[in-house]
């Protein structure tokens, strides 16, 4: 009998009881342990999902139970509990953004190799269903040679506030890093981590100095594509649309997608167009694709998942921070270059 992978939770916020609501659904893993600055806060986490509570990341650590960790503080963090994580032996996937620079990008991942762990970015949108059906479509040549790609995401849908994490660059705030994750990483997994030729980027910078909106132009060579990626904090876009030669896909709300909708460009007068619905629902908020992809990787001893390298986690880094100089967005404690 397999072993029952034990998880260890660092930042037991929102998205840290989504993620262990969907582990749930993954036979042979389980929450080991959560740690917290706050013991009340760790047990209270424990009590709903289970494991053994730590009043401190560092305690949490030395449990034996814990095979792998689960990274869901604020992305300024990331890199201190990333390297903690692999310091201690165990594996860790990283919520995205995977951090706030390509340096520190390049750190997590040498303290991975050095302690010969498995780490991710979470860049769990990649392994819903209907994103594989999507690049299954791709690959099938159902839409022909792809043109443009265009992709958005915004957090307008939800409330937030003008003193929320989002707004502070003390806390690496603004849409690039975090919302503009979901846009780049549609670009890549779509070009199959194919690198622009050239990148263009718009900004709009808020009163409290970092980046609320943000448009990129992406153009490839071989093949020719243009990508228009948008994200931010006051604009609105949910989806991802690839348009091909022969057709177009569109993934809607392509962050936790459950549908896909496939426009043939082959009709005119003499019949209409039709549009093929694919749906592929899921349960609760879909982290459990990304977690059976973790379990799959540490049971066969990788120490890096194919759908998310360590290249394209260290391509991505890059851009979003040039992205970000070039807006004008420098992060207090980040040294600007002379």
């Amino acid at each position: 009998m397999e072993k029952n992978i034990g998880w260890g939770i660092i930042g037991i916020g929102r998205i840290a009881g989504e993620f262990a609501e969907s582990l749930r659904l993954v036979p042979g893993t389980r929450i080991a342990a959560a740690g917290s600055r706050s013991i009340e806060k760790a047990k209270k986490f424990t009590e709903t999902y289970g494991g053994n509570p730590y009043g401190s990341y560092q305690e949490m650590l030395k449990d034996p139970d814990v095979d792998m960790v689960y990274v869901a503080t604020p992305h300024n963090m990331h890199e201190e509990h990333v390297i903690m994580s692999a310091n201690a032996g165990k594996g860790v996937l990283c919520e995205k953004p995977f951090t706030v620079t390509y340096k520190s990008a390049q750190r997590m991942i040498d303290a991975a190799k050095k302690n010969n762990v498995l780490l991710m970015e979470c860049l769990w949108s990649r392994f819903f269903p209907i994103w594989r059906k999507a690049l299954e479509l791709i690959d099938k040549g159902e839409i022909g040679e792809i043109r443009v790609i265009e992709s958005a995401m915004s957090w307008t849908h939800q409330v937030v506030l003008p003193n929320d994490r989002l707004f502070d660059p003390n806390l690496a705030g603004g849409g690039l890093l975090d919302a503009g994750a979901y846009p780049l990483s549609a670009a890549f997994v779509i070009m199959k981590g194919k690198l622009p030729a050239e990148i263009k980027g718009f900004f709009h910078v808020c009163s409290t100095g970092v980046d609320d909106d943000a448009a990129m132009l992406f153009r490839y060579e071989n093949p020719d594509v243009l990508a228009l990626l948008r994200c931010g904090l006051r604009s609105t876009g949910f989806d991802t649309r690839i348009i091909g030669a022969k057709g177009t896909l569109i993934i809607e709300r392509h962050d936790c997608p459950s549908r896909l909708i496939f426009i043939h460009h082959e009709y005119g007068a003499t019949y209409p167009r039709q549009d093929e619905i694919i749906e592929i629902p899921f349960r609760t908020r879909g982290f459990q694709y990304i977690i059976q992809a973790v379990l799959d990787c540490f049971r066969k001893g990788k120490k890096e998942c194919e759908i998310t390298p360590w290249q394209e986690t260290l391509d991505m880094a890059r851009i979003l921070e040039n992205l970000r100089h070039e807006a004008g967005v420098w992060y207090p404690f980040e040294e600007k270059k002379s």
